[in-house]
């Protein structure tokens, strides 16, 4: 073998879950972020860890153990991405379902990072969320759990058991959660609307609830939103920690 061999291996490796974490993760996953910007910084942080990665388990003879050690480690990536990305969609989710109870889900745009049709407030809730993802520096604690994830799942040793998937099941359910819970305010208040127009109905049937149901239901349910919206930085920590507590749950069930 030439010098500096085993160091270009683990220098691969390092770069194929690096890679596949920036492929599916929160934020680095948009399309419209820069893609030579994602080449050069996965190449940088794969360049950085190499001294501090343990070589220890690697034992690669021939080119498809090579291979197959590739494509595991890219497994690992997009399943840490991946993990991260369910979680943060619970607002997007919780904006749909404000969305549909205020009468904005006939209104689909077509999102541009993404390509696809999104609603008013799902893609509004995304995009605040991103602005404080980005301003608590909450992408560099990912890039500091993906770092930490070589020493707690050296390479060449992921394994998937049972508690592998166990941890996309109970990320889907957290996702679910905590989208009705940032969607609830809203869904009361438009319950209490639809209950105050009911009784109107009864009272006055010659008015056209129906008609006049829209423009309330949407202005209650925006008025809502403004005044809980300093409130969502809570629920925006919230995430943050589920991302990092999910990232190090899958590391658990790979190991």
């Amino acid at each position: 073998m030439f010098p500096g061999y085993d160091t270009l291996i683990l220098f691969l490796l390092i770069l194929a879950r690096i890679s596949a974490f920036l492929i599916a993760a929160p934020f680095f996953s948009l399309g419209n972020f820069p893609s030579m910007v994602k080449v050069i910084l996965a190449l940088g942080l794969s360049a950085i860890l190499v001294p501090v990665v343990p070589e220890q388990g690697i034992d690669l003879n021939g080119l498809v153990l090579f291979i197959f050690t590739v494509v595991k480690e890219i497994g690992v990536g997009l399943a840490l991405g991946f993990v991260c990305t369910i979680i943060f969609s619970s607002l997007s989710v919780g904006g749909q379902i404000m969305d549909i109870q205020i009468g904005f889900f006939a209104s689909q745009t077509v999102d541009p990072m993404t390509g696809n049709q999104v609603t008013i407030l799902s893609r509004f809730l995304y995009l605040v969320g991103l602005v404080f993802f980005l301003s608590v520096n909450a992408h560099h604690e990912l890039i500091k759990v993906l770092a930490a994830s070589f020493k707690a799942l050296p390479l060449d040793q992921a394994a998937i058991s049972g508690d592998f998937a166990l941890v996309f099941i109970e990320a889907f359910s957290d996702m679910m959660v905590l989208a009705v819970k940032i969607a609830a305010p809203v869904m009361s208040v438009a319950l209490a609307v639809d209950v105050g127009l009911g009784l109107v109905g009864r009272t006055a049937p010659q008015m056209n609830i129906f008609i006049l149901g829209f423009p309330i239901k949407i202005v209650a349910g925006i008025f809502t939103m403004s005044i809980l919206l300093p409130v969502f930085g809570s629920i925006f920590s919230t995430i943050f920690e589920l991302m990092e507590k999910n990232m190090i749950h899958i590391l658990k069930g790979l190991t």
